[in-house]
């Protein structure tokens, strides 16, 4: 498809004007993104911008690394700089960091490219060269340099990790905890309100959530009460009164445990009201009660009255 002088204007316009990919313009007019970056290519407008751009992009890439060794996680960093958090995980990943809240510790040293693991002493070291590593900024507290290096700095960790741990030992829901979380302003790391399920997912990140030594507990009280015959809504609630909830952070409810116990393979035994038909107990009614029924249909079939 031929590009006219003016589609190649309005095209120009929407790439430094709207902030438009090179891509989505090719596409709006129908021509392939290598063509259109040739058009492009001819404005002295488009080439300014181009390396503009391509100068802010090395400057982010340096502070993104920077952020990086400072122990901020991408989401952090990509909402402090601007920048889409997938691309921030790809120059971190290329530079050897791993920023997420799962990641580990190790950091890449800058003199040989070898593996720096953290010290007692909150400092990292090379294991190839011997090169040490100090944060500008140490937490006061002695007790964080032992928890996962990556999970204190501008995420909101600190203020979350406390409130939560608190109110979920005091046997609080999701929703309560989210619900204090959002009217004492503590934002999520994307800057956004807290929720059920991004709650539930920094539950199991920061190791609130334990699927361990928990789920087994969880698994051998069940298994044990299922055994003895007790209501899986008596079961629900002795395990919210030892404080084990479930894989979202929530209280078990009869229903959860139902679930609980076909994933375990667990079969619950269902009881039945006890009538005269299942009843092999003769009970002494039982005799004037069939009289008097078989009173009733022979007075009906006298005075030709049609059953029911």
């Amino acid at each position: 498809m031929r590009v006219t002088k003016e589609q190649k204007l309005i095209a120009l316009d929407l790439v430094i004007s709207q902030g438009k990919t090179v891509s989505e313009v090719a596409k709006k007019f129908g021509v392939t993104k290598q063509s259109m970056f040739q058009h492009l290519k001819k404005f002295p407008e488009y080439n300014e911008f181009h390396e503009r751009k391509r100068i802010k992009g090395i400057e982010d890439r340096k502070n993104v690394l920077a952020m990086g060794r400072e122990g901020y996680s991408q989401t952090v960093i990509a909402r402090e700089l601007g920048l889409a958090p997938m691309t921030v995980r790809a120059w971190l990943l290329e530079d050897g960091i791993d920023a997420t809240l799962k990641g580990n510790d190790d950091l890449t040293c800058p003199a040989c490219n070898g593996v720096m693991k953290k010290q007692d002493m909150f400092f990292w070291q090379c294991n190839s060269c011997g090169s040490e590593w100090w944060p500008k900024e140490a937490p006061a507290d002695t007790d964080d340099w032992t928890r996962p290096w990556r999970i204190r700095y501008g995420d909101g960790g600190k203020e979350m990790l406390g409130i939560a741990t608190r109110m979920r030992s005091e046997g609080y829901s999701s929703e309560e905890i989210c619900k204090v979380l959002n009217d004492q302003g503590i934002k999520t790391p994307r800057g956004e309100e807290w929720t059920k399920q991004n709650l539930s997912q920094q539950f199991r990140r920061r190791g609130i959530v334990s699927r361990g030594g928990d789920r087994a507990k969880i698994e051998a009280v069940t298994r044990t009460l299922v055994e003895k015959g007790v209501y899986l809504k008596d079961i629900a609630i002795r395990l919210n009164s030892e404080g084990l909830m479930n894989e979202h952070g929530n209280k078990w409810t009869k229903s959860g445990i139902s679930l609980l116990c076909q994933r375990m393979g667990i079969e619950v035994k269902r009881r039945k009201k006890i009538s005269l038909k299942s009843d092999c107990v003769i009970h002494p009614w039982v005799a004037d009660e069939t009289a008097r029924l078989e009173k009733n249909r022979a007075w009906r079939r006298s005075h030709d009255v049609p059953s029911l």
